[in-house]
């Protein structure tokens, strides 16, 4: 009763003769009958996830030889295949120098909560795009990138036009919508290689990298072409973004502004990089709006 309080099994595996027994909790645990009984370590092997079956074999033979006794979490998929999280820890039976005991617990429950908290911070929530944490994590790991390879990057700082006006006529609701319609235009008109993150209210940042099959169709200078391509990328962000919008039986014509900062002529640090995106965003604003600078 105490172990299934705990989502708690067991096995015994004698190494010398490979036999293994299972507690009758944990074949509840795999939904595995009792008569299906798991009688060998290639047979537990069989019901743990093929990605992490090296893995957990390495650990449990590496302790049999006498080596660390090292706790690891795992993947198990059940009778009824569905997937099972489970946490192990291992050791010897007390006055036995080849009979390992595992203990295990279920952890599904807390995998899917960390996974919820990593997906709330790295998400936005609205438009399911890049949060603004993950794009300065997402950035910095370009940048370093960039760097060893003597490569270019481009970052496009978007904020749509007359946004507030369109909350407070129509409500933050139509303000969502747009929104979320937005973000999916974007997506429509970027390779899978470009990074994009909501970083704001109505602000969206555009990471640009690795232009070499676009570099191929060209007859430019590099700097110029990476330049270039930007230039096509914002060109289109515009035409997409000031297609109509039907939102609560009215038609709004939503435009944006963008501004274009390139690594390293512009900056070799992210914050250098949304700073000169910022002050092209402005130049873009003062000029008119509907336009990128």
């Amino acid at each position: 009763m105490a172990q299934q309080v705990a989502s708690l099994g067991f096995w015994h595996w004698d190494s010398q003769s490979d036999q293994l027994v299972t507690s009758p909790h944990l074949l509840e645990m795999l939904k595995v009958p009792e008569m299906d009984k798991i009688l060998t370590l290639s047979d537990y092997l069989e019901r743990v996830h093929p990605e992490d079956r090296v893995l957990l074999e390495g650990t449990i033979r590496e302790a049999s030889q006498g080596g660390i006794l090292r706790a690891i979490d795992y993947r198990m998929h059940k009778n009824d295949m569905s997937e099972m999280y489970v946490h192990q820890i291992i050791d010897f039976l007390p006055g036995s120098q080849h009979v390992l005991v595992g203990i295990i617990q279920n952890v599904t429950p807390q995998h899917h909560a960390q996974q919820r908290i990593r997906d709330l911070a790295y998400t936005d929530e609205l438009t399911n795009l890049a949060s603004r944490a993950y794009f300065f994590l997402h950035a910095d790991e370009l940048i370093k990138s960039a760097s060893r390879h003597n490569e270019h990057l481009a970052l496009l700082y978007v904020d749509l036009d007359n946004f507030k006006d369109i909350n407070e006529s129509l409500g933050h609701q139509a303000g969502d919508i747009l929104i979320k319609e937005v973000a999916q235009r974007f997506q429509t008109i970027l390779r899978e290689v470009d990074f994009i993150a909501r970083i704001g209210g109505d602000e969206f940042c555009i990471l640009l990298d690795d232009i070499k099959d676009y570099a191929a169709n060209v007859a430019l200078r590099f700097s110029d072409e990476f330049t270039s391509y930007a230039a096509e990328i914002a060109k289109k962000c515009l035409n997409e973004v000031s297609r109509p919008l039907d939102i609560d039986l009215k038609r709004i014509y939503p435009t944006c502004s963008i501004g274009v900062a390139r690594y390293p002529e512009d900056g070799t640090q992210i914050q250098q990089l949304l700073k000169a995106g910022g002050s092209a965003l402005y130049a873009a604003k003062e000029r008119g709006k509907d336009r990128y600078a």
